[in-house]
């Protein structure tokens, strides 16, 4: 409790007269947050993603980065696959285990015009538990709620995804109403899994992916039709997205979008 108290306190003089929006990223363990907000953080360039992974990671094996300038972007893609699974697995038996991520990230990013923060909080119980710390220390704009959508391979996975729905909705209906956050934005996206790292795991197809956009299943499943509709207007931004993708190139649009209907939502509570 001490040592919560302390840090509480660090964290309140941190930003005591920054007037830089903060983001408040959490959701379920392995929904995609830190996929997320590194993709935002990187340069699209080849040599500036490795660059940044090598200080990310912390690996010595990379200075051979300029090699992959030429490559052709598939054969590019790969390299980054095989990168990654290098740098966040671990050898058990025949096996190969991701890495839980045990710790917070926190990163400054651009885009819309204006620069904010980002927190990312991990999705494991003991460490979501101490997210109110954050949130009631620090002001923030905007939660970013992730919940993850991987294509169900049979009713086992059915029924693990059901259940991550129903604890994703919990969580999300208490942040809801916390009173730190009544001013905040609530951005759910539901990151659709478009390619794996995982050669057995299925992928959603085209026609799946604009079906989700059309019905937007898993506003109903959340039951966010069930908030006031005044708050659904005003504080809930819903998207489908897939975090391998998100980036801050001019042609992906949704990041920026969801950046501007924040912005947005400040301003009218200060005409209010």
């Amino acid at each position: 409790v001490v040592a919560m108290a302390a840090v509480a306190k660090a964290l309140k003089g941190c930003f005591k007269h920054e007037e830089m929006k903060m983001f408040f990223l959490v959701g379920l363990e392995g929904s995609g947050k830190t996929t997320l907000l590194y993709k935002l953080k990187m340069p699209r360039g080849k040599r500036e993603f490795f660059d940044d992974f090598k200080k990310l990671r912390e690996v010595e094996d990379m200075s051979d980065s300029k090699t992959y300038e030429s490559m052709p972007p598939d054969v590019f893609a790969q390299k980054c696959s095989e990168f990654f699974n290098e740098q966040t697995s671990k050898k058990s038996g025949e096996e190969e285990k991701l890495e839980k991520d045990y710790g917070y990230h926190y990163e400054e990013l651009t885009g819309k015009g204006i620069t904010y923060g980002m927190w990312d909080c991990p999705g494991t119980d003991g460490m979501r538990k101490m997210a109110p710390m954050f949130y009631r220390n620090i002001k923030m704009s905007a939660v970013v709620f992730m919940l993850a959508c991987k294509a169900c391979r049979n009713d086992a996975d059915r029924a693990e995804e059901q259940q991550n729905i129903i604890k994703t909705r919990n969580i999300l209906q208490q942040m809801l109403f916390e009173e730190e956050l009544r001013e905040a934005s609530f951005i759910i996206l539901v990151n659709v899994w478009t390619s794996t790292l995982q050669a057995d795991q299925p992928t959603f197809q085209k026609d799946e992916l604009e079906a989700f956009e059309r019905d937007r299943p898993h506003y109903y499943r959340l039951l966010l039709h069930e908030l006031p509709e005044i708050m659904q207007k005003t504080r809930i931004i819903f998207q489908y997205i897939s975090a391998v993708d998100i980036d801050r190139s001019p042609n992906n649009k949704k990041w920026a979008d969801i950046l501007a209907k924040v912005v947005e939502h400040e301003k009218n509570l200060k005409k209010a």
